[in-house]
């Protein structure tokens, strides 16, 4: 019986491993992406509900498409280019760590429930 629980628990590991690396490769960089996105749609905001003058309005329309349109566009690539340490060390290091942690808590969770024997 406890094979089939280590074999369980094997498996459900490694189903919510791959879960865990589907959302550092795919749900992490999307969100990083929609929130730059929201910050550039609040400085362009800006600039337009402000009653500037057209070329006041171009000129900041000009330096947020500058300081925020390149990153938007590429900060799925960006994200993968500059933080792929803590992606590689997210993807390793966390499932590990919790690997040992629930088998650590289990086995002394075994121990206690036999009654301290070794």
């Amino acid at each position: 019986m406890a094979r089939n629980i280590k074999r369980g628990f094997n498996r459900l590991f490694v189903v919510l491993t791959i879960g865990w690396a589907i959302y550092c490769l795919l749900v992490i960089p999307l969100q990083v992406k929609r929130q730059a996105m929201e910050l550039y749609s609040k400085q362009l905001s800006i600039c337009s509900s402000s009653h500037l003058v057209n070329e006041t309005y171009q000129e900041c329309a000009a330096f947020v498409e500058k300081t925020w349109g390149s990153g938007v566009d590429h900060a799925f690539g960006k994200f993968y280019g500059q933080y792929w340490s803590y992606v590689l060390l997210a993807l390793t290091a966390i499932p590990v760590a919790v690997y040992g942690l629930c088998r650590t808590l289990g086995l002394v969770g075994l121990w206690i429930y036999r009654g301290y024997a070794t």
